[in-house]
Order: structure tokens, then C-alpha cells, then sequence
């Protein structure tokens, strides 16, 4: 079943970058709970089906979370195997929305603190990045001041977008810590 759904997937993908195509595959994956984990190795097929697969499991991350979970370790052990434009990004946003496996969660957070502090990575890898730390910092509440340095020392090292999220994590910092 994987291996045909595999090619056809691929084949459309190679064919049509177009935003109704990873809708419709979206809807697809989703409504017949396909295990994702079997379609990993999308992300390694050549430029542009890897890349566009991200994108499609940009839109799986945003309509079913629970659905990407299985595939987050896997995805975050894989990042730097992969080389197409939006990989960290897309980590990123898994981490964020998916959640941190517990098995990898001391990894997780070293490589998103070190994402935040590189001037070399996107400002949107770097908001999802503060986003899954928050929510690590709600499990772990000693991140806490961690993840205030980083933001502190990172304010004016980035763009309006970084500012606007690390002031939203940080107004929810201060609203636990009354709570």
C-alpha cells in the first residue's frame, strides 16, 4: 500500500506545486489516518519532492498535530541530512506544535537555544523555536531563565517578528508566575 502511495505521491508532488494539491493531499493523509512514518523517505527524494513534502506536512502540522507526532523524533534526528530551503523551520514547527518526544527532549532544547542565538537562521525558525521552548519551560519550569537571557540577549539582534513573539512568551512568563 506505502510503496504505490508513495510514487503517486511523489509524481504529484514533482508535478504540482500548487497550494490546491497539498490541500487535497492533506485532506487525504489525514481522513485515512495514514501512518506517516511510512512516508518519511519523501524527504529524501531530489529537489523539489523533499521540499514539498515539508510543505505538505506544513499543512498536516496545522489541521492534525497528533498526526505528525509519530514522525518528530525521526525528523529532528534526520534535520541535518537534509539540505532543501525551510527543513529547521518545519522542525521547528513540529516541535512547537507536535511536541518534544520525551526521549530527545535534553536535544531538542540545546538545539533550539542554539538556533535562537545564530544569527544565521531565520527569524521564523527562531519564533517556533521560543514557542516549543516555552512550552518545554512549562514542563521543565527551570528553562525559565534560560530561555529570558536568550530572549534578552536576542531583542535587538533580530527583527520586529522576534519581538513580537518573545513579548507575548515573555507576558505568559509573567502571568504563571502570579498565577
Amino acid at each position: 500500500m506505502y510503496s504505490q502511495l508513495i510514487q503517486d505521491l511523489s509524481k504529484s508532488l514533482a508535478q504540482d506545486r500548487s497550494d490546491e494539491n497539498r490541500q487535497k493531499w492533506t485532506k487525504y493523509l489525514i481522513k485515512e489516518q495514514i501512518e506517516l512514518i511510512h512516508l518519511t523517505e519523501l524527504l529524501d527524494v531530489e529537489h523539489p519532492v523533499g521540499m514539498r513534502f515539508t510543505w505538505l506536512l506544513g499543512h498536516i502540522l496545522a489541521e492534525a498535530p497528533e498526526q505528525i507526532a509519530p514522525i518528530v523524533s525521526y525528523c529532528f534526528e534526520h534535520r541535518n541530512q537534509w539540505t532543501f530551503p525551510g527543513i529547521k523551520r518545519t522542525v521547528a514547527k513540529m516541535l512547537w506544535l507536535a511536541g518534544v518526544p520525551e526521549e530527545i527532549e535534553g536535544l531538542v532544547v540545546d538545539e533550539l537555544f542554539k538556533w535562537i542565538l545564530d544569527p544565521k537562521v531565520k527569524v521564523a525558525v527562531k519564533v517556533y523555536g521560543m514557542d516549543a521552548l516555552y512550552n518545554m519551560v512549562l514542563k521543565y519550569p527551570d528553562l525559565k531563565e534560560e530561555l529570558l537571557i536568550v530572549i534578552d540577549d536576542q531583542w535587538d539582534k533580530n527583527s520586529v517578528a522576534f519581538r513580537a513573539r518573545g513579548k507575548r512568551i515573555l507576558k505568559a512568563l509573567q502571568a504563571k508566575k502570579k498565577a
